[in-house]
């Protein structure tokens, strides 16, 4: 699905920037949130003519997308690992 695909290539430009860069894991996620937010703006200003008045919409679905994405990879996660998943910003970020 073209979808996961292009996701696959986000993750594998996080992976080289935290594992071959030795960029902080906080820096990379937190970078990759704040590009998918500036990307979503600019998809909502291209569809909407008055950007204003959907905003607190938009920004309700977008966050709904967000938070369906995040649930449906941590219980991946959590199944996969088998054990609680504990996300710790900071520290020396290794996985």
């Amino acid at each position: 699905m073209v979808i996961f695909d292009l996701a696959d290539e986000f993750i594998d430009l996080a992976n080289r920037l935290f594992k071959e860069e030795h960029k902080e894991l906080g820096h990379v996620s937190t970078a990759l949130r704040y590009a998918a937010a500036r990307v979503s703006s600019y998809e909502a200003s291209c569809l909407f003519q008055d950007l204003a008045a959907e905003g607190d919409r938009l920004q309700k679905w977008y966050t709904n997308q967000f938070n369906d994405m995040l649930d449906e990879n941590m219980r991946e996660h959590i199944d996969r690992l088998g054990q609680k998943l504990i996300i710790e910003m900071g520290g020396d970020d290794k996985c």
